[in-house]
C-alpha cells in the first residue's frame, strides 16, 4: 500500500474544510453561457484554483489545481466531467515522483464503471471508501465554486516583467499590492527577467496567490478545451 493517496486526503480536500464558507455566502452562480468562471482561495499550506464551465446552468467541467507552498508536498490537478449535472468522470494527476494518475468513471446512476490508480510500475484499484470521499469532494467542490462565484472572487494570471503584468488575455495591468505582498513579489523577482503570477480580485480587495517560474497561461484552460 502506498502513502501518496493518504497524503492526498489532506490536500484534496482541503476544500472540504471550507464548508463554512458555503453556509455564509450561499451557493448561487451566475455563469455566462460562453465563458469560464475562474476563482481561487488560499488554504493553510497552498492555493486552490478552480476553473468551471457550465452548460444549461449545470456544471459541465470543473478543473481544480492545488499548488502547495511547501516543496515537500505535491501539486495536484483534478478534472471533473459531468453529464446533465451528474459526475461522469474524475481524473486526478498527483505530481509526485513518480507521477500518480487516478481515474474514475460513473454511469448515470452514479455507479463506478472504471476504477484505476496508475503508478510507475503497476496499476491498482481505488478503494470504495476513497471513491466515496471523491464523490463527497465533488459535491463540496461545486458548492464552493458556487460560493466563490456568488461573492465575485475572480482568478487572474499573467506574466510579470519589470513591473508590468500582462494577463493571459493579453491586457497590461498595474497591480496595487499591500506592503507584505509587494515585498514578496520584489524578493521573488530580484535578478529575474520574468515571473508568472496568479491573484484574485473581489469586492473585498486583491490578493497575490502565486509567483512561479512556470507559464501559468500555457495550461490555463480555454472554453473550448473544457
Amino acid at each position: 500500500m502506498i502513502m501518496k493517496p493518504i497524503k492526498r486526503l489532506r490536500a484534496i480536500w482541503l476544500i472540504i474544510s471550507l464548508s463554512s464558507l458555503i453556509l455564509i455566502v450561499g451557493c448561487h452562480s451566475h455563469q455566462s453561457p460562453t465563458r469560464i468562471e475562474a476563482s481561487a482561495f488560499v488554504v493553510d499550506d497552498g492555493v486552490v484554483r478552480i476553473w468551471r464551465k457550465d452548460i444549461n446552468k449545470q456544471p459541465s467541467t470543473i478543473i481544480v489545481a492545488y499548488s502547495p507552498y511547501n516543496s515537500t508536498r505535491y501539486s495536484q490537478l483534478s478534472r471533473f466531467s459531468f453529464i446533465d449535472g451528474s459526475l461522469s468522470q474524475l481524473v486526478t494527476t498527483i505530481e509526485s515522483q513518480p507521477k500518480v494518475i487516478e481515474s474514475l468513471r460513473f454511469d448515470d446512476k452514479g455507479n463506478v464503471t472504471f476504477n484505476q490508480r496508475q503508478l510507475n510500475d503497476r496499476r491498482e484499484q481505488i478503494s470504495e471508501k476513497y471513491i466515496e470521499l471523491m464523490q463527497y469532494a465533488t459535491k463540496q467542490t461545486i458548492l464552493i465554486s458556487n460560493a466563490l462565484i456568488h461573492q465575485q472572487v475572480k482568478l487572474y494570471q499573467g506574466q510579470y516583467i519589470k513591473g508590468v503584468v500582462t494577463t493571459c488575455q493579453g491586457a497590461n495591468v498595474s497591480l496595487s499590492l499591500n506592503k507584505n505582498q509587494a515585498e514578496w513579489l520584489n524578493t521573488r523577482t530580484l535578478n529575474r527577467k520574468k515571473k508568472w503570477l496568479a491573484w484574485i480580485e473581489s469586492p473585498y480587495g486583491r490578493q497575490l496567490l502565486l509567483i512561479g517560474d512556470e507559464d501559468f497561461c500555457f495550461w490555463q484552460p480555454t472554453y473550448d478545451q473544457m
